[in-house]
């Protein structure tokens, strides 16, 4: 409900999207039942992830409008073809070194105007605001072993801006677990 609102994509059954990170395929089946004239295309680098992927679409009947590839973020090479890009839980497990390239990618893919929805662990900008997220210090100590480090919502708003982005929104909803950013390219 929260992107259907959005303009653009308000009132559209025949949305494009593309899920960046698309694991087992939960995020595109989902997408493509939110918009049943949509095409929905969805990329990760875990094969076995995909191929679950690509399983849960056929048994859904979706093959037709659906696709998991195995691919990089960074491999996206599509241009204006997308109304909408998602970001669930990846931002922060791409590498920093190609992460302003797959942003400029993702802002490529969209067309004028394609909404970007990053959903992502926020960690405290500052290190005094960890007493107010216990959590966040947890995630990060896990993802750190993985090689993974928290953004900021701040760092997030940048790294978003500096590939053409606007920021339209961010929020940081209660209990605090999760920054919901809602960008859109110009």
């Amino acid at each position: 409900a929260l992107l259907r609102r959005r303009p653009g994509l308000r009132g559209r059954d025949d949305v494009s999207a593309l899920d960046i990170g698309c694991g087992t395929g939960g995020m595109l089946i989902a997408l493509a039942k939110a918009y049943p004239r949509g095409r929905v295309v969805g990329v990760d680098t875990e094969p076995r992830s995909v191929e679950k992927a690509v399983a849960r679409i056929r048994a859904a009947g979706l093959e037709d409008r659906v696709e998991a590839r195995l691919a990089a973020a960074e491999e996206v090479d599509e241009r204006s073809a997308f109304d909408l890009v998602t970001m669930i839980q990846v931002l922060h497990e791409t590498r920093q070194e190609v992460r302003d390239s797959i942003l400029s990618r993702i802002h490529a893919a969209l067309r004028p105007g394609g909404v970007l929805l990053i959903i992502d662990d926020p960690y405290p900008h500052e290190l005094g605001a960890l007493r107010d997220a216990p959590a966040a210090a947890l995630t990060q100590f896990v993802e750190a072993f993985m090689g993974n480090f928290l953004l900021s919502p701040e760092n997030q708003q940048q790294i978003v801006e500096r590939a053409g982005f606007q920021v339209l929104s961010q929020m940081i909803p209660a209990p605090g677990l999760i920054c919901l950013t809602i960008a859109q390219r110009s």
